[in-house]
């Protein structure tokens, strides 16, 4: 399969799980720890969707997507970061969490962007709604279930378009900026990844209500970095990441 059909095939990926997280099924398909694999496969790379996906997911573990509630667009921004950082070619270098945390960096406020976006969708598909059903009430199905495919078309188009400049644009730039950073920029941005694993784990703890969880979080940020120090003292920065 050649990059260009890979390409395609993630933004169906992405697009089909925006589809999946609010209009159709909500089968949580669309959470960050299987959309991630899953863009990652498209992309030759499932493993690598993983990586990103296990922390993203810890992020965004409380974002219920229920009735009328906005929380993050967390399917979105997984999905572009999934499809940059493998784009970017980081997982055959040294410096695999350095790539995700960029690619985080640049896409992470999708998740916020996505739900302001889908705000306008669902007053604009309240409008859609009525359409439908003077349709219903002129005997015209067929116009009453295309207006019900256009406000389904919205979040596919957009989350389809986002992971073509994320896979496309976004990660040969981050590649290109990966072998022109020095060194000590890209172990910047790998404590940067390791860092994004305690909030992670202190948002999950914190959806959880486990109580001290946010000390229990502080303490695994701390032993994340003392170990990535170790293994930098003594080269296993490649094992390790």
């Amino acid at each position: 399969m050649t990059q260009v059909a890979q390409l395609l095939l993630a933004a169906l990926v992405a697009g089909l799980a925006a589809v999946e997280r609010k209009g159709l099924l909500q089968a949580q398909l669309s959470r960050p720890i299987v959309v991630a694999p899953l863009v990652g496969w498209a992309l030759g790379d499932p493993l690598a969707g993983l990586y990103v996906g296990a922390p993203l997911e810890l992020i965004w573990i409380g974002a219920a997507n229920l009735g009328a509630a906005l929380p993050p667009h967390e399917t979105a921004a997984t999905a572009a970061i999934t499809a940059a950082a493998v784009a970017a070619g980081g997982w055959l270098t040294d410096f695999p969490g350095a790539t995700a945390a960029m690619a985080f960096v640049v896409f992470g406020p999708v998740a916020v962007i996505g739900r302001r976006l889908e705000g306008v969708g669902e007053r604009a598909n309240e409008n859609l709604v009525a359409h439908a059903a003077v349709a219903l009430g002129e005997s015209l199905p067929r116009r009453a279930f295309r207006l019900h495919l256009l406000g389904l078309w919205r979040p596919f188009v957009t989350s389809f378009a986002l992971v073509l400049v994320a896979g496309g644009v976004v990660g040969p730039l981050l590649r290109l900026a990966q072998n022109r950073l020095p060194d000590w920029s890209l172990a910047g941005f790998e404590i940067g990844w390791m860092l994004l694993w305690a909030v992670g784990g202190a948002a999950a703890v914190r959806a959880a209500r486990l109580p001290r969880g946010l000390g229990l979080a502080a303490a695994g940020a701390a032993g994340a970095i003392a170990l990535w120090a170790a293994a930098s003292w003594f080269g296993w920065v490649g094992v390790i990441g």
